[in-house]
């Protein structure tokens, strides 16, 4: 079972990854046109796979991932009409 301090550790290791991965996704979109549509492509695929989902995962794992994959492409999309790029 675990405990408070690990559900929050893991919470808090959770939440530095989220932000890791965004400021790589930004520099990924940010550098151009055809690394925006890579990276976009790449997280919609992941985004349909686990929507449709499968056994190997909880419905309530699903969601989470399906909610950071939402977020993931909400900051490309946005990212991409900053008009940022080089």
């Amino acid at each position: 079972m675990m405990t408070e301090a690990t559900v929050e550790r893991l919470s808090g290791q959770i939440k530095a990854q989220k932000i890791l991965i965004e400021i790589l996704l930004g520099k990924q979109v940010l550098q151009s046109a055809e690394s925006a549509i890579v990276v976009r492509e790449s997280v919609r695929a992941a985004f349909l796979v686990t929507r449709r989902g499968s056994g190997a995962v909880s419905e309530e794992e699903r969601r989470g991932s399906n909610e950071i994959f939402e977020q993931a492409l909400e900051t490309i999309e946005f990212l991409k009409s900053s008009g940022g790029r080089k």
